[in-house]
């Protein structure tokens, strides 16, 4: 069950808007609106104008653009986070993090520079143009 904190801190479920399975990879920029989810493997470079999930089975080898996020999984790269970013056991992060609020668990790794508060990048914005080269395994 997915769950989204609500701004009462209170948690409701959560639809998917996308979801990059277990097993699955993924090669090239990804754009997604609303909430993606991913167990699967992405290299290359992520937006999210919602929430990103990275599932314990997920790895991102990307730069990595999103509103909030959550992490269990692996992430290879850097990480804009304009709201939020939960880092949660048995996370693994190598690469720089710049974020609007973040909360890291007991036993996170985490290998890079860290920077909270207002994030200068400014709003996330997913384009339209989604005729990008890619390639699914």
């Amino acid at each position: 069950m997915i769950k989204n904190r609500k701004g009462n801190g209170s948690f409701s479920e959560l639809d998917i808007d996308a979801f990059i399975g277990e097993g699955t990879s993924f090669e090239g920029k990804l754009n997604f609106r609303g909430v993606v989810r991913i167990d699967g493997e992405v290299k290359g470079e992520l937006t999210c104008d919602g929430t990103l999930i990275v599932g314990e089975p997920g790895v991102l080898r990307a730069t990595v653009k999103t509103k909030d996020a959550v992490i269990r999984g692996t992430v290879e790269g850097d990480i804009v986070a304009e709201g939020k970013l939960e880092l949660k056991n048995p996370c693994r992060v190598v690469g720089d993090i710049q974020a609007g609020l973040l909360s890291v668990e007991e036993g996170v790794t985490l290998k890079g520079n860290v920077q909270t508060g207002k994030v200068e990048s400014g709003r996330v914005e997913v384009e339209p143009d989604l005729s990008a080269e890619t390639s699914l395994e």
